[in-house]
C-alpha cells in the first residue's frame, strides 16, 4: 500500500511541476508582450478555452470559429492558429 501511495504522490508532483512550468512560460510571454495591460492570465486562458474541436467518427477533425482576439493571442505566443 505504501508503494502505491508513493506513486500517486509522485505523479501528482510531476503534474504540478508541469503546470507550474506552463504558467511560468505564459507569464514570461505576457510580460514580454505587455499583455498584462489588457488581459489577466485567467482572461487569456478563458478566451482560448472556448475554441471548439469537432470530429465525427471516421471523419477529419475541424475547429469551430476562431475570433480575432483568439488569433492575436496565438500570434503573441508564436503559434499558428489551429485549422
Amino acid at each position: 500500500i505504501m508503494m502505491i501511495t508513493h506513486k500517486v504522490q509522485l505523479s501528482d508532483r510531476i503534474k504540478l511541476q508541469n503546470a507550474l512550468m506552463f504558467v511560468s512560460a505564459i507569464d514570461k510571454t505576457m510580460k514580454e508582450k505587455d499583455l498584462y495591460k489588457t488581459h489577466t492570465m485567467t482572461e487569456l486562458l478563458d478566451t482560448l478555452d472556448i475554441i471548439k474541436r469537432y470530429q465525427s467518427l471516421g471523419k477529419i477533425a475541424h475547429i469551430g470559429e476562431i475570433t480575432l482576439k483568439q488569433r492575436k493571442i496565438y500570434k503573441y505566443f508564436g503559434f499558428n492558429t489551429p485549422s
